[in-house]
């Protein structure tokens, strides 16, 4: 999961926000409503500004999924018969109906059925989304087989890397993922980045003549992906040439 810099909300979703939750407080005030009657107050809400938001992530995450960081169609131009991009809830909005609307609440992710978003279904994750926390300094990649993976023992992790193992990375023998993992060793995206990273080891060995490069040497690169835009390497290579 790639850290990304929010920015400011798309226009009117602040106004739309703070109506919301004026809103189902007034609901709640009056009729005891409880929260499937905020839910269906909110999910409404949310469908009217859905556009403009997915637009406004599409951009602030350089067109990538905030999950498996694949990149994603352009939601202001999907060609008929693909499946566009949605706009995920870091909290659900069957967990918390008045953040439906709360810009550091959502992310885009991919519509992979069996990944990110479609896999976790409503399961709320607990961990905070990529552009409040640096994942690439919890996870590293496996240049060998591909998979992501904590960098810490099970045993040792501090409560940060450990909600991410129980909520981001399955157990490797749960087969299927259960909800609220993001399928994230899915063998699909294992087999993408084993490809991404032959890739990164191939040009250490054409330029450093067979071998991995001094640290400075992968450092210089490192930055040098970083400094473009898009960044052209997945967040977990970039924390392997950073290591």
């Amino acid at each position: 999961m790639r850290p990304f810099v929010r920015g400011a909300p798309p226009d009117g979703l602040l106004a739309a926000a703070y109506a919301l939750k004026a809103d189902l407080d007034a609901i709640e005030a009056r009729d005891g409503a409880g929260a499937a009657s905020l839910r269906e107050r909110a999910r409404p809400a949310f469908g009217e500004q859905r556009g403009p938001v997915a637009r406004a992530l599409h951009a602030a995450q350089g067109g990538l999924c905030a999950f498996c960081e694949r990149r994603v169609l352009d939601p202001a131009d999907v060609p008929v018969g693909r499946d566009p991009p949605t706009v995920e809830h870091w909290v659900p909005v069957s967990v918390a109906p008045r953040l439906a609307l709360d810009w550091k609440n959502l992310v885009l992710s991919c519509p992979d059925p069996a990944t990110c978003n479609q896999a976790r279904r409503a399961a709320p994750l607990p961990s905070p989304p990529p552009d409040q926390h640096a994942y690439e300094a919890d996870l590293e990649l496996s240049p060998v087989s591909g998979h992501l993976r904590v960098r810490q023992a099970p045993a040792h992790l501090d409560p940060v890397q450990a909600q991410i193992w129980r909520a981001v990375l399955p157990d490797p023998g749960a087969t299927p993922h259960p909800a609220g993992h993001l399928g994230l060793n899915h063998p699909a995206l294992v087999e993408a980045r084993r490809g991404a990273m032959r890739g990164v080891l191939a040009r250490f060995e054409r330029d450093h003549a067979g071998a991995a490069g001094t640290r400075a040497q992968r450092l210089a690169l490192a930055a040098a992906h970083r400094a473009a835009r898009p960044v052209p390497l997945l967040s977990a290579q970039l924390a392997w040439l950073e290591r």
